[in-house]
């Protein structure tokens, strides 16, 4: 049987990062990125949402129809 849910989906992206990378350094630019992306899916947990996919400067999440 066929089953239509409504989701929401979600994709941010650090606007800026290329700039972030150059002024920081790779080290400090990858802490840097990673602190925030991390924040990012808190606040989506927070949200009842799941955090499907992070990659580089970016993430994918998906909250439930309630």
């Amino acid at each position: 049987m066929t089953r239509i849910a409504q989701r929401t989906v979600l994709f941010a992206d650090l606007r800026g990062s290329t700039s972030l990378f150059e002024t920081l350094g790779n080290a400090e630019a990858t802490s840097v990125v990673t602190h925030c992306i991390s924040a990012f899916g808190q606040c989506v947990e927070s949200g009842h949402g799941t955090v499907v996919k992070s990659l580089g400067d970016g993430l994918m999440a998906v909250f439930e129809d309630s």
